[in-house]
């Protein structure tokens, strides 16, 4: 059952605000990440500034990948995804069955980081040892899923190689708890939560990419670029780790009103106190970052306002 946090819109605020109120009948539909990973809980957040821009959001559950759909179909009016699945959407590239259209950006939200914790007592030191382990995927429908997937190839791996088990992040986590699987992944801001709790619960280790595998991967696709995991961002971590991340993106139908665009870009830009408060992943947001989207053309309406600001020319 899908679970949503529907926002009542606040009108007061909203001319507390100084931004113009956007009239919508029904909620917009914001489709986020699944339970246990950092999206969903983000995007609550962003609805929170939403509201106050006189905006009202239903903050519903997704995936990076099945988001772009949702979103392109206008099943949804605003999601999240990654960077690196805005191409293979494009091109109908696997998992996609075809082309999708219909999506603009509104802007970068964070950088989404490729996390692959393994249990530390395990000898499993890289990408190479999973072969013929366990170990838990989320869904298809996640970026994270499809990410992990890029990055296994790039060690030349299959998944016949390993044996997966799927779930959302917070059943994956549990069954490293209990010593079922090896390991996991997710592709998004850091700390998830749910790995902090897993590293205060079992010792842990992560999982490097090494600069010859990263070359691979973005020969492939140039979305994904060198990022650094540093050390104790887990408990018991204290080294830092080599992995790769991609820009996580604020998707719209192309057919939302540009005014509606316009207020949603606005409100995160003109309050960045509160939208980098929403996770430490954001906390280093800026209005030229937002507007630094690369790959995906913008909606007419957050272009208008990055162009009032000079955010981009």
């Amino acid at each position: 059952m899908k679970t949503s946090i529907v926002l009542s819109m606040l009108a007061s605020l909203a001319a507390a605000s100084g931004l113009p109120a956007v009239a919508n009948a029904e909620p917009l539909s914001f489709v986020t990440g699944g339970q246990g990973g950092s999206w969903y809980g983000i995007g609550a957040g962003m609805a929170d500034v939403f509201e106050k821009a006189g905006v009202d959001v239903s903050v519903e559950i997704g995936g990076g990948m099945s988001n772009i759909i949702a979103v392109g179909r206008g099943d949804s009016e605003i999601g999240m995804t990654n960077g690196f699945a805005v191409p293979m959407a494009a091109k109908g590239e696997a998992p996609f069955a075809e082309p999708v259209g219909g999506v603009k950006a509104l802007g970068v939200f964070m950088l989404s980081i490729i996390q692959v914790p393994v249990l530390a007592d395990s000898d499993v030191r890289g990408y190479e040892d999973l072969k013929g382990k366990k170990f838990c995927l989320l869904p298809l429908s996640a970026s994270s899923t499809i990410a992990f997937q890029k990055v296994f190839a790039a060690f030349g791996m299959t998944e016949d190689d390993v044996d997966f088990s799927r779930g959302n992040l917070g059943y994956c986590v549990s069954q490293m708890k209990d010593r079922k699987v090896i390991g996991t992944s997710a592709a998004t801001a850091m700390p998830v939560g749910s790995f902090s709790e897993l590293a205060a619960s079992v010792p842990v280790r992560f999982l490097d990419v090494d600069d010859a595998a990263l070359k691979r991967i973005q020969d492939e696709n140039p979305a994904f670029v060198r990022v650094s995991m540093p050390a104790d961002v887990y408990r018991g971590v204290g080294e830092t780790v080599a992995t790769v991340g991609t820009q996580a993106l604020l998707i719209a139908n192309e057919n939302l009103p540009e005014e509606t665009a316009y207020t949603l870009v606005k409100a995160m830009a003109e309050n960045l106190e509160e939208t980098r408060g929403v996770h430490s992943g954001m906390e280093d947001l800026s209005v030229e970052g937002m507007a630094a989207v690369a790959g995906m053309e913008l909606h007419p309406g957050a272009l208008r306002y990055y162009r009032e600001v000079g955010a981009v020319k």
